[in-house]
């Protein structure tokens, strides 16, 4: 019968070793940097961006559809779909 063998992690070690990678990072060279540090500037890079999208589209949203009547790209799909020009403004 195979004996069974238990796995012990060190999770302070492990932690330490993810906090190194953050350790003394050159700014002015970026392509240095390890993996980690990389993805989380990615990461928040990506997550600005987004909510900054999304926060410029409801700022923008209500006006537009105060002036017309459809988004620009509803109103770019259903003149493609049905091969007509439709009124855009109310």
């Amino acid at each position: 019968m195979a004996k069974i063998s238990s796995l012990s992690i060190d999770v302070g070690a492990r932690l330490e070793d993810l906090s190194a990678q953050f350790r003394s990072l050159d700014m002015k060279q970026p392509g240095q940097w390890p993996l980690l540090p990389k993805l989380a500037v990615w990461l928040l890079a990506t997550a600005l961006v987004v909510v900054l999208a999304w926060v410029l589209m409801l700022a923008w949203s209500k006006p537009w559809l105060d002036r017309f009547r459809y988004g620009p790209l509803e109103w770019l799909w259903r003149c493609l779909t049905y091969r007509r020009v439709f009124a855009l403004r109310k």
